[in-house]
């Protein structure tokens, strides 16, 4: 039954890796009738497909889709192309140089808010840290991936992520939480189709955790069965980390010719990807085989060789593992000060990885101070801004009620002063009433008289004399009439002049 079920499997990675090639041949084919900014895209595309089985072939193909897009001006197309660059880079080992194609593209991503290639960025620069041995930074830039990954909805991104951060609880001991991120990887991937690769990539994060704890029966078991799908789906990146590990495992369990046979296959493998911090390992691999075989000078010259590459490749840990074991072989040859110097060597990486992970949570502690002090600040400014926002509003509302207060007077004080002169037009208008009145009086006794005169003088035949008497009686109420009204007339004129220069206006 576990045959037909093995063929069945086989069988049907065959058919995957069939489908993978065609889709190779089938860009080929594209390549040559499409235009510039297709041909561009294909380009990457092609790159992506080589970039874990022939890493130069991937930079070349990169190379010339990048040269395209910046001739068309295609800032997606940059971005991508320097991508890509930086993970060929990063399957040769070269950790350094592709950490400057990824800081490269992040910063066009950015500009132009290409969101899921600013969180494949995030993602490698975070693996390139790891590759350095610095955990801290991979776990601070696979945070900053995870969740814009998150947002963006590209699940298989999440799987990823979320398993590397899985490898860095391993390297760190936290075994219980790298169990966890892996398991919720796998979980994802297993509702997505067509992910069976990422999901060998997780495995195989699953079995270096297994290899850690010392569960080596689970770790043998899971490398072997996703050995088979890296094969046939052409990932020599992941049929490396099966050899490599498998020959870890059987070195630990004293089995020195498979461990010999796994780490030859190895660095066959990654010498044909040009692969240097994967050659340094084998190298280091089968070093550790020639000191259990007695074979001091040849693992001498291994962990020479390994020592060399990954000081080219920046991979401090596997320095240090190369440098320790140069300590050991020298102090094994009685070299003191070789051994010495190679101890030296190895304690140093331990202190640059120890200040940069010191620095980083000396950085951390310091951007949590500062986060503390611009909140306490903040606070204060707070504080002082209400007390005088308060004392403003206080002296505002003061103001205002002077103002109400100065304004109230102003209306009363206008209101008296109205009311005082309305009084004094109508004392005037009174005076001058009873001036009317009385002078009404005063005219009209001249007025009767000379009317009864008149009369008298009209219906009688007066003689001379008595005539003489009523005409001198009638003149000289004519002149008295006359005197009075000048006298009112005068009067009237000066109240007139008088209330004309106060400039109020009087109706008689």
């Amino acid at each position: 039954m576990n045959k037909h079920l093995r063929a069945i499997i086989l069988s049907f990675l065959c058919l995957q890796a069939i489908a993978q090639s065609n889709v190779k041949d089938s860009l080929l084919a594209s390549l040559k009738r499409s235009e510039i900014e297709q041909r561009s895209f294909i380009l990457m595309e092609l790159a992506e497909l080589y970039q874990t089985s022939d890493p130069d072939s991937s930079i070349v193909l990169a190379r010339e889709g990048l040269a395209l897009a910046r001739h068309m001006k295609n800032a997606d197309n940059i971005a991508l192309g320097l991508y890509r660059i930086g993970v060929a880079h990063r399957m040769k080992g070269e950790y350094k140089k592709s950490e400057e194609y990824f800081l490269k593209s992040l910063e066009i991503c950015k500009t132009i808010n290409n969101e899921k290639l600013i969180a494949a960025n995030l993602n490698s620069i975070g693996i390139t840290y790891v590759g350095l041995g610095i955990y801290s930074k991979a776990l601070e830039f696979y945070l900053q991936a995870l969740k814009k990954r998150e947002e963006v909805h590209d699940w298989k991104g999440v799987a990823a992520t979320l398993s590397n951060i899985g490898i860095v609880h391993t390297q760190q001991n936290n075994f219980s939480k790298a169990y966890n991120c892996h398991a919720q990887a796998l979980k994802i991937l297993h509702s997505i189709p067509d992910s069976r690769q990422d999901a060998a990539v997780v495995l195989d994060n699953f079995a270096y955790l297994y290899k850690k704890q010392g569960n080596y029966v689970k770790a043998l078991e899971t490398y072997n069965a996703i050995y088979n799908t890296f094969m046939l789906v052409g990932d020599k990146v992941g049929v490396h980390s099966c050899l490599l590990n498998m020959g870890d495992i059987y070195l630990e369990q004293g089995n020195s010719i498979k461990a010999y046979e796994y780490y030859t296959q190895g660095l066959h493998l990654a010498q044909e990807i040009n692969a240097k911090d994967a050659i340094a390992q084998d190298l280091i691999g089968l070093s550790r085989v020639y000191s259990v075989t007695d074979k001091l000078i040849d693992g001498l010259s291994a962990a020479d060789k390994a020592l060399e590459l990954a000081k080219e490749s920046g991979a401090k840990q596997i320095v240090k593992q190369a440098s320790l074991m140069l300590y050991k072989k020298h102090k094994e040859l009685k070299n003191y000060n070789k051994a010495l110097y190679y101890f030296e060597v190895a304690h140093a990486v331990d202190d640059s990885i120890l200040v940069t992970e010191n620095a980083k949570v000396g950085f951390a502690l310091q951007a949590n101070y500062d986060l503390e002090k611009k909140h306490t600040q903040m606070a204060s400014v707070h504080q002082i801004a209400q007390k005088a926002l308060t004392k403003y509003a206080q002296q505002h509302y003061l103001f205002l009620g002077v103002l109400l207060g100065i304004g109230i007077i102003v209306y009363l004080l206008i209101r008296n002063l109205l009311q005082e002169r309305k009084i004094d037009q109508l004392l005037v208008k009174q005076k001058m009433s009873e001036l009317a009145y009385l002078n009404a009086h005063k005219i009209r006794g001249p007025v009767a008289s000379i009317l009864g005169l008149v009369t008298l003088y009209n219906r009688t035949n007066l003689a001379d004399d008595f005539n003489q008497v009523v005409i001198s009686h009638i003149d000289t109420s004519a002149k008295e009439l006359d005197r009075m009204i000048h006298e009112v007339a005068n009067k009237t004129q000066l109240v007139y002049q008088m209330h004309e220069q106060s400039g109020e206006k009087i109706e008689l």
